[in-house]
């Protein structure tokens, strides 16, 4: 917390209660579950943090306001900083989010036992009864908490995964859309953009290597209830999330900007006059990172911003209102109103020593200002749309505020339009700007087309550390399903981690990514519909339909939080396109929290189509996948503490015969898939959708089952609605030793239980294209699922292999949802029934300005069509 310290208050003496009490005598105290060296470390660190954030003066004036409004944001912040505290400590597994929400949940005795418990901290330096509250010590969890050698090998593998070299062309492409973008056109509301993907893609990394090449600063607004790499710049997050009025913040951005500019320049003195801007740029991006830990930033950036802060703070004293010095403003016309606009006053020093630094050659490759010079990059930007107090109400009924503090910020850049100035907001967020604008750069004006925003960047990429995949016999599913491989198929958080981290660190990599994945404990067993869905859709290809803002706002939820990949936004943020991509890992994360005991699979899946606004399928298909997906789950058995099964492929004809199938009364053709494939395999952990016919041949089915994805055809694919692959003869991935399980769904009554063989005719793999004029035949399984039929029955044809095609061929007509025929089926058949009931223009989306972002962007998406985008970064040609 922050406050303006001439501001007048009234004195804490006028509202306080005669029998305000001391802190408790020794004996009487609560106990904490910390020693005593722990304690008086804690109690030093809260006093700092009280006496630099002027707790007594927020503490002061919530004493002498009669409506108590003002305690719950001083009670969450101290609640916030006591959790903190407590990571360095015995106390590191309590697990405290939403400070605030915790806040509001205490009752009348609760709420004032922590009043007092701040006002001894704040005023007598007196914490160990507010350590002692229950809040803290029932969300202790000694037992799941890691050990201190735990966390700081997790930290090391962190770091260390950071500090690789570089791998991809998403800071190259992000160059590309800034420049693009970048320009005096007065159509643009301001220079800047959002940088929106999930956690773990790349963001902050990207931005950090654009730092070699442009002169940026980087801030970072991460909120301190939070974990993460790289760690906060609290001081800043402090200073522009303090106020709870549109002018005062606004007041505070001005001033910080002002500061920031001018210190920056300051600072850039020091730095060797012959030093062209690039060499500059590179020396103050390692200035400002290098050292960084977890847990704070190094000395040099430390006492950056710190100063910033202090010179921001002296420039809000001599500009409050009915002080003689006004902020001025600057519209974007560059006509200034009132005073000088003093952010401009700034940057336009910086700016000019910049240029002064350039080499003649530069000079005249940028002549006219076609690049910006300055990048201004806020990561996790989010914290900063945090609306006020005041606005809270009008945010719950609309989903909107009238303003933020990242509203107010904006508006201060917008301002600075002719400046070569460029701003990303970095976030997991997805709706990070659904807000009004202010009244002065009207979001009217946007609405109606006269100015236009800059589309959000997404195209982070995928499989970029991904080690390609070449059927030529030298792989095996022994070597596909390995950690070391599937770590590095999908976003390179888990790769680098695993790369840079020590057998503990690897050992652990599957638990890491369960947690990720639920945003929670590892161990969390109570999933909230949220953590369910982002489960089921690590396995399924679910597909939002999101219309309306509540729905909008799930999905976002998806990606802010349970590492849904978003592949679009539109620049008003008014639609966009999110996936669950092939992620190994991911799946297998999902698997590991599906196989325990309270996990429900079969009622999560009709609670997710319930409760979310997503695609239930057309014909029973989703329904169709959940079997095969919990029959895989039954082949490979349950994972072990790590969260491996004892392998992650598995027997072919087990499965078919006593996964899938019943083993009795299955018909006898079914039990000579034993006998006739008795050496063949089968893997896959998750289904991806495709959007065209073209990726279901033989050659891109049998990749795709390298990362463990089966498949769920394009719509309107004819004939089929997904598949699956086996290899006949052992483990060797190679083109010849493939065999195909073709999927058709139907949820129509005229299909019932007696089989229409003809039916089975269309799905020959040469009229679908699966094998070309000249492959040979491969051993084909097709199944008919005719699930609307009243009778349940199991009916297969075995046929030899002929002129017509020499290969083995055995078609089942799988008819109903019954646990007699189909092993997965449990007896709760009114909720299958349910689900059967609930079954009742893709290429926009990888549009791009340049193939290389249309590449990136297809790469997130990897094996879904056929363009090389979705192959190149993990599969050889």
């Amino acid at each position: 917390m922050d406050v303006d310290p001439a501001t007048p208050v009234a004195s804490s003496s006028l509202k306080r209660p005669a029998d305000f009490p001391a802190s408790s005598s020794a004996d009487k105290r609560a106990k904490t579950l910390l020693p005593h060296e722990q304690l008086t470390t804690i109690s030093s660190n809260m006093d700092e943090v009280s006496s630099r954030k002027l707790w007594k003066t927020f503490v002061d004036r919530a004493v002498a306001d009669d409506s108590g409004s003002l305690w719950p944001d001083i009670l969450s912040a101290v609640l916030m900083h006591l959790h903190v505290e407590f990571r360095s400590t015995n106390m590191k597994g309590a697990n405290i989010k939403g400070a605030y929400d915790i806040v509001k949940s205490f009752n009348k005795d609760e709420l004032e036992a922590w009043k007092v418990g701040v006002r001894n901290g704040v005023e007598r330096k007196d914490w160990n009864d507010l350590l002692a509250r229950p809040e803290f010590t029932i969300l202790n969890t000694p037992n799941i908490a890691p050990t201190f050698e735990e966390s700081r090998q997790q930290e090391q593998a962190t770091k260390k995964s950071w500090e690789r070299p570089y791998v991809g062309q998403a800071a190259e492409a992000l160059w590309t859309h800034i420049r693009s973008h970048y320009n005096t056109n007065k159509q643009i509301y301001e220079h800047s953009c959002s940088v929106v993907q999930s956690s773990g893609m790349g963001k902050s990394r990207t931005v950090d290597e654009l730092g070699k090449k442009c002169f940026s600063i980087p801030i970072n607004l991460r909120d301190a209830q939070s974990t993460g790499y790289p760690p906060a710049d609290l001081e800043v997050l402090n200073f522009l999330t303090i106020e709870r009025q549109e002018e005062p913040s606004y007041r505070r951005a001005c001033c910080f900007i002002d500061a920031l500019f001018e210190h920056t320049d300051h600072t850039l003195q020091n730095f060797d006059s012959q030093w062209e801007i690039e060499k500059v740029a590179c020396e103050f991006r390692i200035r400002m990172t290098e050292g960084q830990t977890m847990q704070q930033h190094n000395v040099f950036r430390r006492d950056f911003y710190q100063r910033v802060v202090e010179i921001a703070e002296e420039k809000i004293k001599v500009t409050r209102p009915g002080s003689d010095e006004r902020l001025g403003y600057m519209s974007p016309s560059g006509l200034l109103k009132d005073a000088p606009f003093l952010p401009a006053v700034s940057c336009g020093k910086l700016i000019e020593s910049l240029k002064a630094r350039k080499s003649l050659s530069a000079v005249k490759k940028v002549s006219g200002e076609t690049d910006p010079l300055v990048i201004l990059a806020f990561d996790e930007a989010h914290t900063l749309t945090w609306p006020a107090a005041l606005a809270l109400t009008k945010r719950e009924a609309t989903g909107y505020a009238t303003w933020s503090n990242y509203s107010v910020l904006r508006h201060v850049l917008r301002a600075l339009h002719n400046f070569p100035l460029f701003a990303l907001f970095l976030s997991t967020m997805g709706n990070i700007s659904q807000f009004i604008s202010p009244n002065e750069d009207t979001s009217g004006r946007i609405i109606i087309g006269d100015l236009k925003l800059i589309q959000p960047y997404t195209d982070l990429g995928f499989d970029t550390l991904a080690n390609k995949v070449v059927l030529d016999g030298h792989w095996n599913l022994e070597r596909v399903t390995e950690d070391s491989h599937i770590v590095h198929m999908g976003r390179p958080l888990f790769g680098s981690r695993y790369d840079a981290g020590n057998p503990s660190v690897q050992e652990a990599i599957v638990t890491f990514a369960v947690g990720k994945l639920l945003n929670a404990d590892p161990s969390t067993q109570n999933l909230t519909l949220d953590q369910m869905l982002a489960c089921l859709s690590q396995r399924l290809p679910i597909q939002f339909n999101s219309t309306t803002y509540i729905s909008q706002t799930s999905e976002w939820k998806q990606v802010e939080r349970h590492m849904r990949v978003c592949l679009k936004i539109d620049a008003a943020f008014e639609s966009m396109e999110t996936i669950s991509s092939s992620e190994p890992l991911l799946s297998e994360a999902a698997y590991v929290i599906m196989a325990r005991e309270s996990f429900d699979p079969l009622q999560s899946f009709k609670s997710v189509l319930e409760g979310f606004a997503v695609h239930k399928g057309d014909r029973g298909e989703f329904l169709v996948l959940l079997l095969l997906t919990l029959a895989r789950d039954r082949a490979v058995g349950p994972p072990d503490h790590n969260g491996r099964p004892e392998r992650r492929f598995f027997d072919f004809a087990s499965f078919m015969y006593g996964h899938l199938f019943s083993e009795s009364p299955s018909p006898s053709e079914l039990q000579k898939l034993k006998s006739e494939f008795p050496n063949a395999m089968m893997h896959f952990n998750h289904f991806v959708k495709l959007h065209d016919f073209k990726s279901i041949d033989k050659e891109c089915l049998l990749l795709l089952m390298t990362r463990g994805a089966g498949v769920l055809c394009a719509n309107k694919h004819p004939s089929i609605d997904a598949v699956n692959v086996f290899l006949p003869s052992g483990t060797k991935l190679t083109i010849d030793n493939l065999g195909l399980i073709l999927h058709q769904v139907k949820n129509d009554a005229i299909y019932t239980h007696i089989p229409k063989w003809k039916l089975f005719e269309s799905m020959n793999p040469y009229d679908l294209g699966i094998l070309k004029e000249g492959d040979a035949p491969v051993p084909v399984i097709r199944i008919f699922f005719a699930l609307a039929a009243k009778t349940p029955s199991l009916h297969v044809n075995r046929h030899d292999p002929s002129p017509n095609y020499d290969a083995v061929i055995y078609d089942i007509w799988s008819a109903g949802l019954s646990s007699e025929f189909l092993s997965p089926i449990d007896s709760r058949t009114t909720i299958w029934d349910a689900l059967l009931q609930a079954s009742y223009g893709w290429k926009e989306i990888y549009k791009a300005p340049t193939k290389v972002e249309k590449e990136i962007r297809s790469s997130m998406n990897p094996g879904a069509a056929d363009d090389d985008g979705h192959w190149s970064h993990w599969a050889a040609e």
